[in-house]
């Protein structure tokens, strides 16, 4: 017997969460494993997004920024990470140090 269609939706989130929080949880081994790369550190930002987790996300973002300060992509990245929690003004900050680090940067207009 199937559950009725409001429990398949909450089952179905709770999943993603779980899903989420494994590939949070992978990232943090192989972010320990190889520490200069950013790849896990910006896969891990966005699973932490996708399950509203603001503050670690940001704080993963920030180390990103200290480890490549000059990465263009990174302050994109954070910029549609900070809008997703409605922070416009900072994501506003973030696109302009991304045109600051590169004039034709057009994913930063």
């Amino acid at each position: 017997r199937r559950p009725p269609r409001s429990t398949q939706g909450v089952s179905s989130a709770a999943s993603d969460v779980y899903k989420r929080q494994e590939l949070i949880e992978c990232c943090n081994k192989l972010i320990s494993l190889e520490p200069e790369d950013t790849l896990w550190m910006e896969m891990k930002c966005i699973a932490l997004k996708q399950i509203g987790k603001y503050e670690d996300g940001l704080a993963c973002y920030e180390k990103m920024i200290e480890m490549e300060p000059n990465n263009r992509d990174t302050y994109i990245n954070k910029g549609i990470f900070l809008e997703h929690f409605n922070k416009n003004q900072e994501a506003l900050s973030c696109y302009d140090k991304a045109i600051e680090i590169h004039q034709k940067c057009e994913r930063a207009y």
